[in-house]
């Protein structure tokens, strides 16, 4: 994929920009096998505790862009 475009990573930021190729093109699929953060109504969210999937695939990496 080359440059997944962080927000600001060498800050720690690594939460996507709006120009990331990151974005959308995860494995939906992994969210009913792997162990997600979840919020107390069930749904997976990230680390920002946004839900996890928004759009049509989760992205890749430890946030989803909103």
């Amino acid at each position: 994929m080359g440059d997944p475009h962080f927000v600001d990573a060498p800050n720690g930021d690594f939460r996507l920009r709006a120009d990331s190729p990151a974005i959308n093109v995860g494995d939906s699929s992994v969210i009913e096998s792997y162990p997600f953060l979840k919020d107390e109504a069930g749904n997976e969210i990230d680390l920002d505790g946004n839900r996890r999937i928004v759009g049509e695939a989760i992205d890749l990496g430890a946030y989803e862009h909103q």
